[in-house]
């Protein structure tokens, strides 16, 4: 698809030729520049008009093929170029509007997380002292402590 940018990168090289041949630059007098042509299609040529040619003015000479291109890429070109803001204007909002709600979908689960963590934290410090590890862990030690005491002293004094 052509776009603007295509189409005014072609514009620009043909008004830079024509105006480097304008200008005569030092180095380049009496060279001739040899004509610009399509590849493929030898009717679609450009050729250089300098002064002293049979010409209304100095600048490119179009065949009737290039120049009839050139006028129908050109036409409706803004309204092409308004289209193709509208298009990724549309894209944009499309693609922000998903930033959105992924950050939104981040912060839910973000906010989710924090209350999960807060909740466990209050039932860790609200836990009765009965259930506290240190506690419950001396309980066992002292408890296999006494099981274990009363097991050897119930083997070594039963009666035989």
């Amino acid at each position: 698809m052509l776009t603007l940018r295509n189409l005014q990168s072609f514009w620009f090289a043909l008004a830079l030729a024509s105006s480097t041949i304008a200008l005569e630059a030092p180095g380049r007098a009496g060279d001739s520049v040899p004509a610009v042509c399509v590849p493929g299609d030898p009717s679609k040529c450009s050729a250089p008009l300098e002064q002293g040619q049979p010409a209304p003015f100095q600048g490119q000479l179009l065949s009737v093929e290039l120049a009839i291109d050139l006028g129908q890429k050109a036409t409706y070109c803004q309204e092409r170029v308004t289209l193709e803001v509208t298009h990724a204007k549309a894209l944009a909002s499309v693609d922000l509007t998903l930033e959105k709600q992924l950050r939104g979908n981040d912060l839910l689960t973000w906010q989710t997380k924090e209350k999960l963590l807060l909740e466990r934290l209050q039932e860790a410090q609200s836990r009765p002292w009965y259930e506290h590890p240190a506690f419950v862990a001396t309980v066992a030690v002292i408890a296999t402590a006494l099981l274990t005491y009363g097991s050897f002293e119930l083997a070594t004094h039963w009666p035989k």
